[in-house]
């Protein structure tokens, strides 16, 4: 199998240093965001907890007790005031701190605050001794659901800023090759020399299928459709939306819909995002996973025509209990069907590239393929799209899978 060296490649090391600047500062953006949330919603109401816990206790007279209502762009926020009196040594002190957290509270649960202490009544309220004023009238732990909220921003800024710092963010630009240049195996040093394949046609150049074959057809080293910094970023995202809807309407909800009674309708919502949780963290794992590598001699090879294909994976190979190496063809079409759009993809071609438990083979191979002469290229429209890519799968046992995609071109069969 031969390939094209490319000796003089543009390297682009400014465009590389703003993508690492820019994603280190938007990793530092998380991790800030995420350690400022977890001292206001956990080490601060905790440390407050532990030390009320030696607190003294003092009777006190309830003097005022009511609803506060205050309207925001999230809609109505109910809170409970209650400001109560209570005396230390000769010393009268006025509070109205309820507990640790602070947040607002649904109606129902400030109607049973103002129940529990209506103006006039008498209580027991926990004052600080070294600070008489600093009092509170609920001293129980304050661990809820509240307390994951923090915890995937500062994952994802942890990770984002460690991949920028360590260098692991790049950029896949599409290099053209020079003339003159020799022919040299892939084994040797083609992984080093093949083309990077950019899906994204430059702003300058026509769209059409002709000259997108033209772009891409000389030796390919193939970008992955998503790479794993994308999926962990899109993971950390949804992660962070969903547990912190939940986390923000879960209390209110359960308080508007009949107590703790109401919980198991609110169980497929936070085990929902528990996964989501899990899943950040199974995206995380397989950063870690062997890096892939494809290359074709081609990266846009007719309807009948054969195309090398060589693979080769770097890292702890010898973890893979199996890899499976595929050429997929898949066929997707969006319609309308009554108020909704649906997009159906179905796959009418896959042909076997490798499958092999032998990690030397894993390590590096190369294999001559044939496309069926009787398949379908390349297409793209409005609705209807056609779709080719070398899919990579392998199986670790007790750890996330490698699971990898990347597109390249069919052409149709050229005319006589």
């Amino acid at each position: 199998m031969k390939a094209e060296q490319i000796s003089n490649a543009h390297s682009n090391q400014g465009a590389r240093g703003c993508l690492r600047v820019g994603t280190f500062l938007f990793g530092l953006f998380f991790l800030a965001a995420g350690l400022f949330a977890f001292w206001l919603i956990v080490i601060n109401p905790l440390m407050r907890w532990n030390r009320a816990k030696s607190w003294s206790q003092a009777d006190c007279k309830i003097l005022s007790s009511k609803i506060q209502k205050r309207r925001d762009d999230d809609g109505i926020r109910y809170k409970a005031k209650i400001e109560y009196q209570y005396q230390v040594g000769r010393t009268k002190h006025q509070g109205d701190q309820i507990d640790f957290m602070g947040f607002s509270d649904s109606q129902k649960v400030a109607r049973k605050f103002i129940k529990r202490w209506p103006a006039g009544s008498e209580s027991i309220c926990y004052f600080d001794p070294d600070n008489h004023a600093d009092a509170v009238l609920i001293r129980s732990s304050p661990l809820s659901f509240w307390m994951l909220f923090p915890l995937p921003f500062i994952a994802i800024g942890s990770v984002v800023i460690y991949l920028a710092v360590a260098g692991k963010v790049n950029l896949n630009r599409r290099t053209p090759a020079p003339s003159g240049s020799i022919a040299a195996s892939y084994h040797e040093s083609g992984f080093d020399s093949a083309n990077n394949a950019d899906n994204n046609a430059d702003n300058n150049a026509d769209n059409d299928a002709d000259n997108e074959d033209k772009k891409w057809s000389e030796p390919q080293r193939l970008a992955p459709k998503i790479t794993k910094i994308q999926k962990l970023i899109f993971a950390g995202l949804i992660a962070v939306f969903w547990n912190g809807m939940v986390g923000a309407f879960f209390p209110a909800m359960i308080a508007g819909f009949g107590g703790w009674l109401a919980l198991p309708i609110f169980i497929p919502f936070v085990l929902a995002g528990l996964g989501l949780i899990a899943y950040f963290f199974h995206t995380l794992l397989s950063l870690f996973n062997p890096k892939v590598e494809i290359a074709m001699s081609s990266g846009a090879v007719a309807l009948g025509d054969s195309v090398d294909i060589a693979w080769k994976l770097t890292g702890k190979v010898n973890r893979i209990k199996k890899l499976k190496i595929s050429i997929v063809g898949t066929e997707s079409a969006t319609y309308v069907r009554g108020t909704d759009t649906r997009t159906d993809a179905e796959e009418f071609s896959r042909l076997e590239v490798v499958s092999t438990d032998s990690s030397e083979k894993m390590e590096f191979g190369e294999q001559t393929i044939t496309i069926p002469f009787d398949s379908m290229h390349t297409f793209k429209a409005n609705n209807n799209e056609v779709a080719w890519s070398i899919e990579v799968d392998g199986d670790i046992p007790m750890w996330p899978d490698v699971s990898e995609s990347f597109s390249f071109r069919v052409k149709p069969v050229p005319q006589a």
